[in-house]
C-alpha cells in the first residue's frame, strides 16, 4: 500500500475526479439527479427519525441509538443519505424482475437497514479505533445463526448488546439485529428457500472479506492478490446481496442472469467510485484501497512507498475511464425501462459522491440561436473557435514549439530539442473558456479534457508546479506557466481545483523582493533531493534568471481570480514593482516575449483591477493611442494581428471599449482573418538562444522566436470576444464581478477616469 504525502485534499480530489468524469462524456440530468437526491435524502429522513427506530430489537435502548447525535454528529447527518441510498438501490434492484410485489416498501427498508449496518461497519473498522473489539465480538457465527432457524438470533445479539459500553457498537448491533428480525420475517412471508439460501453464502462472503481487509498487517501479510479480491468483494457484493434481498420478497424466484450482471456492474461502479474519493485519506490512513493496490502492481519500481500529485492524476484519468465504460452497462444485450433507471440511477449517485453540484456556479454559458450564430456578427468568431477546436482534436501539433537547448551532462552540454505544449495548450483553453461563455460552440467536454491534461503535467517530482518543458526534469518550474495554469484550473473548477497551485504558488512568493517583484524561475529551498541539487545547478547553463514584468503580471492576475483577499496585500505591494519597471513610453517590454504589447497587456490588465487611478495607466493608454498604425493595428514596423489583438486588450482592460481607436482596431482584426477562421502566426515568444549564446557569455549572437496560427487566433479570439461581450449586455453573464477602470476620453491627454463592474475572468 503506498502512501501520499503532499498536501492535495479530498475537496480538490473531488473536483479532479469531476473534471476527468466530464472529459470522457459523463453527464446527469440536472432534473433527475436533483429529484433522486432530493428523494434519497428525504426516504434517509424518515428511516433514521421513524422506520430504523421502529424496527430495532427489543433489547435496543432507543436512548442509546438518539445518543449518537451529539456523540458523533458526523456520523447522524450522515445516517439519512447511507438508509436512503441503501433503500433506493434495493427498490432499483427490486424493479428489474417482471412479476409484481406487495412487499416494495418492506424490501426498500430491509435494503436500507442493510446499506446502513454495512457502512458503519466500515466506519468503525476503517476510521476509528474500534475494529479489534469490534470482531472480536461479531464473530463468524453470528453471521450464519441469522440464516440458521433453528437459532434464537435475538437473544444471542442481546446477549452480546448489553455487554457494550461503546454507542457506535451498540448502533452496529441494533442495525445487524433487525437486519435479522426483517429477513426472517420476509422468508417465512414468502418461503423463498433459495433466495434465502443464497442470501446466506452472500452476506457470510461478504463478512469474511469485511474481516479480511480490516484486519490486514502490511508488514505481515503478503498475499496482496488474496487482498484485492477481498476489497473487491467488500465494496461490490453488497449490491449482489440487495438483488438477493428483492427476490425474498416474491415466493419462488431465483435470481435472472441478467439481473445478476446488472447488480455486479452496479457494484463494480460503487467499488470504484468509493475508492475513488477515498484515494488520498486511504493512503495516508495505510488503509487497503483496491486502486491504489493495482496502482502500485503496474508500477516497474517496486519498491515505491508513495504516490506523487501525477500520480493521482494518472489514476484519476484512467479510472475514471474504466468508470464511465462501466457506467454504459454495454455487456448487457438488452436495454430496457426497469435497467434505464438503474442506470440512472447509478449515474446520479457517481454524480452525488463525488459533489456535483460544487461546480455548478464556475462555467456559466450563453446559449445563442442557430441564426445568431449564422449572423454575420458572430460568424467570423465562430470560425475562429472552430479552427481552435480542430487544432485541440489534432493535439495541437502546430502550436508545439520544438525548442533545441542546452542540457548538462557529466561530459559537457549538450544540445537537445525538446516539445513544449504546456504553456500553449493553457492559453488556448483561456481563449475556448472565453467562446463557451460567449455562447460559441465549444463542447463542455473539451474544457475538462484539456484541464485534465494540464494536471497531468505538473512537475513530477518538485512541488513547484509546471515547466515549459515536462520531458525535462532538470529545468525548474516557472512562475509564467503557473500562472496560467492558475487561471486555467480556476475557470474550469473553481478554487477547489486550482488549489494544486497553492504550494507552487507559497514557493515562488516566498522567494519575492520587497518592491513585490518574483523571479522567473521556482526553486524549493528545503529541496534536499538530488534533483534540486541539480536544477539549482542547471540554472546557470540554462539562463534566464532575473524577475520579468510579464511573468510577475502573469501570476498576480491568477492570484486576483483564484482568492483575491487572501493575497491582497501581496497584490498591493507587486504593483510598486510593475509601476517601476515600466518604460518611458508608457509600455512594458518582456523577457520572454517580443515586442511591447504582450507586457503591457498583461501588467494593465492587473494594474487597472488594483490601482484604477495609477498614473502608469494613463501612460499605457497614450502609449497604445500613439502606436496604433494608420490601417487600425499595432505591430513595432507594420501592423500584425497578434500585437493588435494584444494591444486591444490592453485597451479594453483599460476600460476603453467604444473609442475609434478600438473600433478601427477590430476592423482590422476582422479584415485579417483568413478562410479558415484563424489569422497568420507572428512571433510571440522571442528570447537570446544560441550555442554561441552559451559558449561566449553573450546574448547578441541571435534570438530563439516562436509563432503559432493557433495562439494568434486564440487572442485575436479573445480581443474581438472582450469588446463584443462588454458592449452586448444579452452575453454578459459572467460571475465574479469586480471594478475596474473606464476611461472616458476624447483625446489622449484628456481622461476622465470612472468605475464600471467587469468580469474579473477577462
Amino acid at each position: 500500500m503506498l502512501t501520499y504525502h503532499g498536501v492535495l485534499d479530498n475537496r480538490h480530489l473531488c473536483a479532479v475526479i469531476r473534471v476527468a468524469l466530464r472529459a470522457n462524456g459523463f453527464t446527469v440530468d440536472d432534473a433527475e439527479y436533483n429529484r433522486i437526491v432530493a428523494e434519497q435524502y428525504q426516504l434517509g429522513n424518515w428511516l433514521r427519525e421513524e422506520e430504523l427506530p421502529r424496527l430495532f430489537p427489543a433489547f435496543v435502548n432507543i436512548k442509546d441509538y438518539r445518543a449518537i447525535a451529539e456523540v458523533d454528529p458526523y456520523l447522524w447527518n450522515r445516517l439519512p443519505w447511507i438508509a436512503g441510498l441503501g433503500f433506493q438501490q434495493t427498490c432499483v434492484l427490486h424493479g428489474l424482475t417482471s412479476a409484481s410485489s406487495d412487499l416494495d416498501t418492506t424490501v426498500g427498508v430491509l435494503g436500507a437497514t442493510f446499506n446502513t449496518a454495512i457502512a458503519i461497519l466500515d466506519y468503525l473498522a476503517d476510521e476509528r479505533a474500534e475494529k479489534s473489539e469490534l470482531f472480536t465480538l461479531l464473530q463468524g457465527n453470528f453471521v450464519r445463526w441469522i440464516f440458521d432457524d433453528t437459532v434464537n438470533i435475538e437473544s444471542v445479539f442481546a446477549a452480546v448488546y448489553n455487554q457494550i459500553s461503546s454507542l457506535h457498537l451498540r448502533l452496529l448491533f441494533a442495525l445487524i439485529g433487525s437486519c435479522a428480525e426483517q429477513g426472517r420475517s420476509l422468508h417465512r412471508c414468502t418461503g423463498n428457500d433459495t433466495a434465502w439460501i443464497n442470501l446466506g453464502k452472500t452476506i457470510v462472503s461478504l463478512f469474511e472479506a469485511e474481516r479480511k481487509v480490516s484486519l490486514w498487517n502490511f508488514a505481515q501479510d503478503t498475499d496482496v492478490d488474496s487482498l484485492i479480491l477481498a476489497l473487491e468483494r467488500k465494496s461490490a457484493v453488497p449490491s449482489l446481496a440487495m438483488l438477493q434481498i428483492s427476490n425474498l420478497a416474491f415466493s419462488q424466484l431465483e435470481t435472472l442472469s441478467i439481473s445478476q450482471k446488472v447488480s455486479e456492474t452496479l457494484g463494480r461502479v460503487f467499488l470504484l467510485v468509493d475508492d475513488l474519493v477515498d484515494l488520498l485519506s486511504d493512503c495516508r490512513s495505510y488503509t487497503p484501497n483496491f486502486i491504489i493496490l493495482h496502482f502500485a502492481k503496474s508500477q516497474p519500481q517496486k519498491n515505491r512507498a508513495y504516490i506523487r500529485d501525477t500520480d493521482v492524476y494518472d489514476i484519476v484519468a484512467e479510472t475514471v475511464k474504466n468508470l464511465v465504460k462501466i457506467l454504459r452497462f454495454s455487456q448487457l444485450e438488452v436495454i430496457n425501462t426497469s435497467l434505464s433507471r438503474v442506470i440512472n440511477f447509478a449515474r446520479t449517485i457517481v454524480a452525488s459522491w463525488v459533489d456535483w453540484q460544487e461546480d455548478g456556479a464556475y462555467i456559466k454559458q450563453t446559449l445563442l440561436t442557430s441564426k445568431e450564430l449564422h449572423s454575420p456578427e458572430i460568424a467570423p468568431l465562430v470560425s475562429a473557435t472552430n479552427l481552435l477546436l480542430s487544432q485541440q482534436r489534432d493535439g495541437y501539433r502546430e502550436a508545439i514549439h520544438h525548442l533545441c537547448f542546452p542540457r548538462s551532462y557529466p561530459d559537457g552540454i549538450r544540445y537537445e530539442t525538446h516539445p513544449a505544449v504546456l504553456s500553449f495548450r493553457a492559453v488556448i483553453l483561456d481563449g475556448l473558456l472565453d467562446a463557451y461563455a460567449a455562447g460559441l460552440p465549444v463542447p463542455r467536454q473539451v474544457l475538462d479534457a484539456e484541464a485534465l491534461s494540464i494536471l497531468r503535467t505538473k512537475h513530477r517530482y518538485v512541488r513547484g508546479g509546471w515547466s515549459y518543458i515536462n520531458s525535462v526534469p532538470e529545468l525548474p518550474p516557472d512562475a509564467d506557466d503557473l500562472g496560467q495554469v492558475l487561471q486555467e484550473l480556476y475557470r474550469v473548477g473553481g478554487s477547489a481545483l486550482a488549489s494544486t497551485c497553492d504550494e507552487a504558488i507559497r514557493l515562488t512568493l516566498d522567494s519575492a523582493t520587497p518592491d513585490g517583484g518574483f523571479p522567473t524561475w521556482i526553486l524549493d529551498p528545503r529541496g534536499r533531493s538530488s534533483l534540486d541539487y541539480q536544477m539549482q545547478a542547471y540554472l546557470a547553463v540554462m539562463g534566464g534568471g532575473g524577475i520579468h514584468p510579464e511573468v510577475v503580471a502573469n501570476l498576480l492576475y491568477g492570484l486576483i481570480l483564484y482568492n483575491q483577499s487572501l493575497y491582497q496585500n501581496i497584490l498591493l505591494r507587486a504593483t510598486k514593482y510593475l509601476e517601476k519597471v515600466q518604460n518611458e513610453q508608457g509600455a512594458w517590454m518582456s523577457k520572454w516575449y517580443a515586442g511591447p504589447y504582450y507586457g503591457t497587456y498583461r501588467v494593465a490588465l492587473v494594474l487597472s483591477k488594483l490601482t484604477p487611478d495609477s498614473a502608469a495607466l494613463r501612460r499605457a493608454a497614450n502609449f497604445l493611442f500613439t502606436t496604433q498604425h494608420t490601417d487600425g493595428g499595432w505591430g513595432d514596423d507594420h501592423s500584425e494581428p497578434l500585437s493588435t489583438a494584444f494591444a486591444i486588450l490592453a485597451l479594453s482592460a483599460l476600460g476603453v471599449t467604444e473609442e475609434t481607436s478600438i473600433k478601427r482596431g477590430i476592423n482590422y482584426l476582422i479584415s485579417t482573418q483568413q478562410p479558415d477562421g484563424g489569422w497568420a502566426a507572428s512571433t510571440w515568444i522571442a528570447f537570446p538562444w544560441t550555442e554561441a549564446h552559451w559558449q561566449n557569455g553573450s546574448n547578441s549572437h541571435g534570438t530563439v522566436k516562436y509563432s503559432s496560427r493557433a495562439i494568434a487566433t486564440t487572442f485575436c479570439l479573445k480581443a474581438i470576444l472582450m469588446v463584443h461581450v462588454i458592449n452586448s449586455s444579452r452575453l454578459w453573464n459572467r460571475q465574479d464581478a469586480c471594478s475596474i477602470v473606464q476611461p472616458r476620453m476624447s483625446a489622449p491627454q484628456d481622461m476622465i477616469y470612472t468605475t464600471k463592474t467587469f468580469d474579473t475572468d477577462h
